[in-house]
């Protein structure tokens, strides 16, 4: 029986998805020792697929001992295997742990919506309870990820607006970059007594409304100055005279959700820096 690896690291990123294409320069940067995994051992990292019906430990020993274990992926079954296994092959007991969630997990209710509101039971949610429960752990809730590759809203608009009909419906929309993202994990890390043991609600503390951003971004299918039948800019200028919206952004109370996160900012000392504002440069 091989012993666990030798490596102690800080944080040990399960998952070596979309969060670490900025989590991984963040801990280089701060040199912070860390170790990443993902399914095929790609670029350097340790080749492991939780396998939640198993109860063989071996599966483990690949991994190093670390002070935070971030999962990165919804765990929908046995996270309890999963904290147990790696704890049994450790040479040591204390290991806090970080689940990233969303925060579509709470529940659907309109108004303001923060941490304290009631989480929906689903699997991934009760996964989430399940390691509140059994190890020092926290639950990061995101809100709508974006700053790499296509994950820019103003690509999204052809999918959440491709008519009147589905414009009309949307209201708020909450997002975080990844960038914060990154700088969230790490501060949680560091200042993992004042978030033990509770669920919290990032985003980027704004509330944006998209028919504002539809109106800013949606491609015209115009060939001259008049508005045509099929351009989004024009449902919304109509919505807003159907609605008797004046101008934009509309008021909260017409958002339907929208989240308050400011308590997660407030209580790691710091806060998010980037915003659809301050990249308005991105365009389609």
């Amino acid at each position: 029986m091989s012993p666990p690896s030798s490596t102690q690291v800080e944080l040990l990123i399960l998952g070596a998805g979309w969060t670490s294409k900025f989590l991984i320069p963040l801990l280089e940067s701060n040199d912070v020792p860390f170790a990443a995994t993902s399914r095929n051992g790609r670029q350097g990292t340790i080749p492991f697929n939780f396998d939640p019906s198993s109860e063989n430990n071996e599966q483990y020993r690949c991994l190093p001992d670390a002070t935070t274990v971030l999962i990165t992926f919804p765990v929908t079954e046995n996270v309890k295997a999963l904290v147990d296994g790696y704890q049994r092959v450790r040479k040591h007991v204390s290991v806090n742990w970080i689940q990233l969630g969303s925060t579509g997990s709470f529940k659907q209710s309109a108004g303001w919506v923060d941490r304290h509101a009631g989480i929906e039971h689903v699997p991934r949610s009760v996964q989430e309870g399940e390691l509140l429960k059994h190890a020092s752990a926290t639950v990061l809730h995101l809100a709508g990820l974006w700053g790499s590759g296509k994950r820019y809203p103003v690509y999204w608009v052809k999918r959440i607006a491709p008519n009147k009909t589905a414009l009309a419906a949307k209201g708020s929309l909450h997002l975080i970059h990844g960038e914060d993202v990154a700088r969230a994990i790490l501060a949680t890390h560091r200042n993992f007594g004042k978030l033990a043991g509770q669920r919290w609600c990032i985003s980027d503390l704004r509330v944006y409304d998209w028919w504002e951003l539809v109106s800013s971004w949606a491609p015209s299918v115009q060939n001259g100055e008049c508005d045509t039948a099929e351009d989004p800019r024009l449902w919304v200028k109509q919505l807003m005279g159907e609605r008797g919206v004046r101008a934009l952004p509309r008021p909260m109370e017409q958002l339907g959700r929208t989240l308050d996160c400011w308590e997660f900012w407030e209580v790691i000392g710091i806060s998010p820096t980037v915003t659809l504002h301050s990249a308005i440069a991105y365009t389609a």
